[in-house]
């Protein structure tokens, strides 16, 4: 919304636009865009009603989750079905909290690997970053089947996760995520900052599940250790990129744009005048 907003305000703002924010809030449609351009990802199935509900020739174990939410809203370790006979109330439990649709996707097992990007700040590399991953406690992780990113970790015990930069990798796995992660922001058309999200198999296989185009800058973010890594230090430094690629694009030189003196505001109460007299004490009109 915001940045159709700005548009049509003629403000400049940093971040992709919004059809690119719109494109990539679509797990499918963002799918089957990258799968023209030579991407891999899990085969997958969208319903956006269960009454045309058709059993998916999907290989099992599948994962369910909303087709048009972030922030792994939606996905806990139920989210995984590994019997054909489970899925169909899986997915109408599901599409009854989010009936903007469902995306029922070959559960890859493995671990998440994620790619960030920074457009100014790598150049050599397209702005893509070394890849990060996530690590578990034990406490967060007790009693768990799955090794995904739910909606526990990613909001409740988050003091549970944190980032290794540079993600654990062969050099040709190395090679291979930043070539694809490099195809899809020019692909998709990302600007300034962005995020992709993969899952390696035990056996190496690379598949892309997302891309966010407006990851989180929150203190000990995945971009934020990536960004260490090519000698961008703090959260400074990477909003200082992400402006820098912004006012590039949008033929802005930030130096020239001194800071605005504040003047005195002028502040105006409207009220309810009281126009009788309270007949009991606990009478508080006003």
């Amino acid at each position: 919304f915001y940045p159709g907003l700005f548009e049509q305000l003629a403000f400049p703002y940093t971040g992709s636009d919004a059809y690119v924010c719109t494109l990539t809030l679509d797990k499918q449609l963002t799918k089957m865009v990258l799968v023209d351009a030579g991407i891999p990802t899990p085969r997958w199935y969208f319903i956006s009603d269960i009454k045309s509900w058709n059993p998916p020739r999907l290989r099992f174990p599948v994962i369910v989750k909303p087709n048009f939410e972030s922030g792994s809203k939606g996905i806990t370790q139920d989210s995984v079905i590994e019997h054909p006979g489970d899925l169909y109330d899986a997915v109408k439990r599901l599409i009854e909290r989010y009936p903007a649709g469902i995306l029922v996707e070959e559960f890859i097992e493995g671990r998440d690997v994620n790619v960030p990007y920074l457009e100014k700040a790598s150049p050599k590399t397209g702005g893509v970053l070394p890849a990060f991953e996530y690590e578990f406690g034990r406490e967060a992780t007790a009693g768990r089947r799955y090794n995904i990113y739910d909606y526990m970790l990613n909001h409740f015990f988050y003091d549970q996760v944190a980032v290794r930069s540079p993600a654990d990798l062969t050099p040709e796995q190395t090679k291979e995520l930043a070539l694809f992660s490099r195809k899809i922001y020019e692909t998709l058309g990302l600007r300034d900052f962005g995020r992709i999200d993969y899952r390696i198999t035990p056996d190496g296989r690379i598949y892309f599940i997302e891309v966010n185009a407006l990851p989180s800058l929150e203190p000990g973010a995945g971009i934020l250790a990536s960004a260490s890594q090519v000698g961008i230090k703090d959260l400074e430094g990477v909003l200082k990129q992400i402006i820098a690629s912004a006012a590039a694009r949008q033929g802005i030189d930030p130096t020239k744009h001194k800071q605005r003196t504040k003047k005195p505001y002028r502040v105006g109460l409207t009220f309810n005048l009281k126009r009788k007299v309270p007949k009991r004490p606990d009478d508080d009109d006003s």
